[in-house]
């Protein structure tokens, strides 16, 4: 499938390989950026009166305690975000990097 946009033609697997980039890129510093403000914001002991008491993994291993929602938040980056970037690698490499191998002999 071949689509023509601004005069220029992009195939199915130039898409896929795009968001799966943009994608990657994102949460890679959508996780590195709140592990270094978590860092520089949050408390290092437990605070019951601002309910920041569950405590998160901050950039160099540091231990902060956070709220319920930007303990959701990590949460969210950490497990799906990754899970989604981890399978799309997988589907990137079924479909586009293993059928180009193949088409050049090297399968």
């Amino acid at each position: 499938m071949i689509v023509k946009l601004g005069g220029r033609e992009f195939t199915a697997q130039n898409v896929f390989t795009g968001v799966v980039c943009i994608v990657a890129f994102l949460t890679a510093i959508a996780n590195i950026g709140t592990s270094l403000y978590y860092l520089a914001v949050m408390p290092r002991l437990p605070e019951p009166l601002t309910g920041r008491i569950y405590p998160a993994g901050a950039a160099y291993n540091t231990a902060v305690y956070v709220n319920k929602s930007e303990f959701a938040w990590l949460n969210f980056l950490h497990y799906d975000m990754m899970s989604v970037v981890g399978i799309s690698v997988v589907l990137f490499a079924i479909f586009v990097i293993m059928p180009k191998a193949q088409r050049e002999g090297g399968l």
